[in-house]
């Protein structure tokens, strides 16, 4: 993985900050609003409590969509 593609991935506190958003809408709506792996992907997906990297430019794009 290129190094500005890995910058892209946020954390999800990050993400839910940057697009004005609380973290339990990112969580919530994660697999009937965004895509996994495309627009979120879990870095310990067999952890006991996942954690989650998130794209900004795809995810704001979706939610601008979501608004019109």
């Amino acid at each position: 993985m290129k190094k500005a593609e890995n910058q892209s991935w946020i954390s999800t506190t990050a993400a839910a900050e940057l697009l004005g958003v609380g973290r339990t809408f990112l969580l919530n709506h994660r697999f009937d609003l965004f895509k996994k792996n495309y627009h979120w992907r879990s870095i310990n997906p067999h952890a006991v409590r996942p954690s989650y990297r998130w794209h900004l430019k795809r995810c704001e794009q979706l939610m601008e969509v979501a608004d019109e």
